[in-house]
């Protein structure tokens, strides 16, 4: 079983490399389409114009699309030559050594939920994977704790070639803290640990305990309500935003935009989506109170603050008032100093001669008497299916950004 496993994981490699060569495409689009759970994003869409293709919601948009079949192809599938060597020679290594023990069958029941239980749990954080490691660690895991309870396993399996893996799983953790290069972390430890209860169940010091090895075995049952959560991951924003992007009722995409913001307040282009919602409904009060808490929560935001400058430009003098009790009910004391920036949207750096710093000053007043006249909105144009779906961007969805640069 082992020895098959690793055959497909490299067919499935040099098919995506040879087709992705032949048809001139992206190597992760290749691999996608032969099941892999790829990290996906939706283009920024702020004021109807498209700011980058790589924006705040990204994840696993197949999985949360419920191609749950995904989930065991992916663990097949590597994202580089270096990543296939390595799972390859540590697959084989310890795969054999646990064959031999357990024997193909076993091995076969083994193999399943170990590839799937730590896919799954990276899926728990809205993360996309590939590639055998959980599965190799699970391994791993099993004889790590077998060869303290099986002679035979113990011969074969030297201590230093636990306490070697153990450390490569140590150097993943680091490697991503660092910011070296990104592993699987959370689908490691999970595959470590799962085999290691298996081994102490099957092989540890409950062997002989009937009721608790049928119980462990029972417990896999619970893979099926496991694989319906990592579809539906309530608990991430993300997911969230992700679902207002494939529903066509504005009511209702606004309403899961709200609960996004509410699971994952730091989603500043949630925020921003969220704030449009009310801003189409000519409701700019509430898009002022949303931008506004919005920056409560992300300040550093450019996007925000650049949206917020764009609405304080359309509201008249008795909706500016109420915007500024809103700051200073939001940011207290430090609301004047928020509002300066709202109102400057640029500023122009002093001059070294005095007839250029002249008209350098001229320029800020004439800037700021033009950020506080008020500019009508036009109306919101919503054509089309809501919102914007990836890789398709309506120019004619919104024109009040086109209307800004003008001006």
């Amino acid at each position: 079983m082992t020895a098959e496993s690793l055959v497909v994981c490299v067919a499935v490699y040099l098919g995506s490399v040879f087709q992705a060569i032949a048809d001139r495409e992206p190597f992760e689009e290749v691999q996608r389409s032969w099941g892999a759970i790829c990290s996906l994003h939706l283009p920024a869409i702020q004021d109807g114009v498209r700011r980058s293709l790589d924006s705040d919601l990204h994840g696993p948009f197949d999985v949360w699309s419920q191609e749950w079949w995904r989930i065991p192809i992916t663990a097949f599938h590597h994202s580089n030559l270096i990543h296939l060597t390595l799972n390859l020679v540590g697959a084989w290594y310890l795969g054999y050594r646990l064959e031999q023990r357990w024997g193909s069958f076993t091995m076969a029941l083994f193999l399943i939920p170990a590839v799937c239980i730590p896919i799954m749990s990276e899926l728990c954080f809205g993360n996309a994977v590939v590639g055998f490691s959980g599965a190799t660690c699970a391994m791993l895991g099993a004889l790590t704790v077998l060869r303290h309870f099986d002679d035979e396993v113990a011969s074969s399996f030297p201590v230093e070639a636990s306490e070697f893996g153990i450390v490569i799983i140590g150097l993943g953790w680091l490697s991503t803290v660092f910011d070296v290069f990104p592993c699987a972390n959370v689908s490691h430890l999970t595959g470590f640990f799962y085999g290691a209860v298996i081994a102490i169940l099957t092989g540890g010091p409950f062997r002989h305990v009937f009721l608790l090895r049928i119980s462990g075995v029972l417990a896999h049952v619970w893979l099926l309500p496991g694989l319906l959560l990592v579809m539906h991951p309530y608990w991430i924003g993300r997911y969230h935003w992700y679902q207002a992007t494939t529903v066509r009722s504005p009511q209702r995409a606004e309403k899961i935009m709200e609960r996004a913001i509410n699971y994952d307040s730091s989603l500043a282009g949630a925020w921003l989506a969220w704030s449009q919602f009310a801003e189409r409904r000519s409701d700019l009060p509430e898009a002022w109170n949303r931008l506004v808490e919005g920056i409560s929560y992300n300040p550093s935001n450019a996007s925000l603050m650049d949206s917020a400058r764009r609405l304080w430009r359309h509201l008249d003098s008795r909706q500016r008032r109420n915007a500024e009790v809103v700051l200073v009910r939001t940011f207290g004391r430090r609301s004047g100093a928020w509002l300066g920036q709202i109102r400057k949207e640029t500023l122009v750096k002093s001059l070294d001669s005095d007839e250029e710093s002249s008209a350098s000053h001229l320029k800020v007043e004439l800037s700021e008497w033009l950020l506080d006249q008020k500019i009508e909105l036009p109306p919101w144009r919503i054509t089309g299916e809501l919102p914007v779906p990836p890789g398709r961007v309506n120019e004619d969805h919104f024109d009040d950004a086109a209307e800004g640069e003008r001006l």
